[in-house]
């Protein structure tokens, strides 16, 4: 579980954001994995693997996603 892996409140708000600004939440079940890094890293890498994913399923959520950042590696 998110909570489990990302104790910390905001790596957890990370990882949910695409979800959050599509409004997507409650619309998927999310496996992943990921490994190497520390865990904030790790949380970035989460947060633009979603976003990527939602973008493949439904085009029209680039926006929304792009002019919160989320298409962007950092």
């Amino acid at each position: 579980p998110l909570e489990d892996y990302f104790p910390r409140p905001v790596l957890q708000q990370t990882v949910r954001q695409p979800l959050d600004v599509t409004g997507s939440a409650s619309r998927f079940d999310i496996t992943v994995s990921c490994e190497g890094g520390g865990v904030s890293g790790q949380a970035g890498a989460v947060r633009h693997g979603i976003a990527r994913a939602l973008l493949e399923m439904d085009e029209s959520l680039r926006e929304p996603l792009r002019r919160n950042g989320l298409l962007t590696r950092l």
